[in-house]
């Protein structure tokens, strides 16, 4: 997805330049209009995993519990893709829309080793790819240079992989695939180069929400577990990532 992303914002830029190489005009004094670009970045932040264990032995019942924990992963990555968008000013303000789609490669890993439990925990998690719709809200201020914030809805798809050996309880290992819905909100500046090309810088802070990742109750490990033996293991994953893109634009 990711190098397919890149070879697409690629073709579309090359385009654009080819098609108006000869038609280099001054720059506008008014943004309104649609756009199409292409951007590339890097982000990074902090991947959540929040875990329960809820336990209910019913030989053992003063050894039950309800446990909270969970481990944090630090991620880092590129980013490269498209946008599409629509400007409309009144005065100096200016209104607008976009939407983009974008490849990453933005992961992060963890192992963490208990030589007292004799257990190992270790997984992975990388963001494929994310797509933002945004509301824009900018000032103009010079015919050139457009300022604005922007912020909306947020989704994308993240591929985990987990390896929980537990030792002499069993092992759990699996690949899995979420989708995520979360929001995104920041801010950049746009500069108009010529009448139909302007570049761009924006950060975005986006938060890809919480999905559930595991449920599993470890007492199925064990093969001789007395009836209504339960040790339920939750684990969800808690996405969000900062962002920082340059990109450009072509303007009809």
């Amino acid at each position: 997805m990711f190098k397919k992303a890149i070879i697409a914002a690629a073709g579309v830029l090359l385009g654009a330049q080819a098609a108006h190489a000869a038609d280099i005009a001054p720059a506008p004094s008014d943004w309104t209009g649609f756009y199409l670009g292409v951007n590339g970045g890097y982000g990074g932040g902090t991947f959540d995993f929040p875990m329960n264990i809820k336990t209910n032995f019913p030989v053992v019942n003063d050894q039950n519990l309800d446990y909270n924990f969970g481990a944090d992963i630090t991620a880092s990555g590129f980013f490269g893709g498209g946008q599409i968008g629509y400007n409309y000013q009144i005065d100096n303000f200016v209104l607008g829309a976009e939407a983009d789609i974008v490849g990453s490669n933005i992961k992060g890993k963890l192992d963490i080793y208990s030589k007292t439990a004799d257990s190992n925990v270790s997984g992975e998690a990388q963001v494929d790819w994310f797509a933002t719709g945004r509301l824009r809200a900018g000032y103009a201020a010079t015919s050139n240079l457009l300022i604005y914030a922007t912020g909306g809805i947020a989704w994308g798809s993240v591929n985990s992989g987990y390896d929980l050996d537990l030792g002499s309880i069993g092992r759990i290992k699996d690949d899995t695939n979420t989708s995520h819905v979360g929001w995104t909100l920041g801010g950049g500046f746009e500069y108009a180069v010529t009448e139909h090309i302007s570049l761009k810088t924006e950060y975005l802070y986006v938060d890809l929400g919480e999905e559930n990742l595991l449920n599993q109750n470890l007492a199925d490990l064990i093969g001789n577990a007395p009836p209504g033996t339960e040790a339920n293991l939750k684990i969800k994953q808690d996405i969000a990532i900062q962002t920082i893109k340059a990109g450009i634009n072509y303007r009809f």
